[in-house]
């Protein structure tokens, strides 16, 4: 929550990942309960699930990935290819 009201740009996309993902554990924990009544079971929605927060966290570091650096990390090129002092 304090990431989408400190104004970081990618903090509602974590939310969302986030929420989807306790809806993705909620579905694989009541697959044993459900299986008697619905053969099918509910572990299909665990991976869909995961595959949709997958997908929405990855937009997210498409978005507002920093272009051309690795994310947290000051210099736009690897740390091994920068000139040795």
């Amino acid at each position: 929550m304090w990431v989408a009201a400190s104004g970081n740009r990618a903090g509602w996309y974590n939310l969302t990942g986030s929420a989807i993902f306790v809806v993705s554990v909620i579905c694989r924990m009541i697959d044993p309960l459900v299986c008697a009544g619905f053969p099918l079971g509910t572990h299909f929605l665990w991976h869909i699930f995961n595959a949709l927060m997958l997908a929405v966290l990855l937009a997210a570091t498409t978005r507002f990935g920093a272009e051309g650096k690795a994310v947290g990390s000051r210099y736009s090129v690897p740390y091994c290819l920068l000139p040795k002092p």
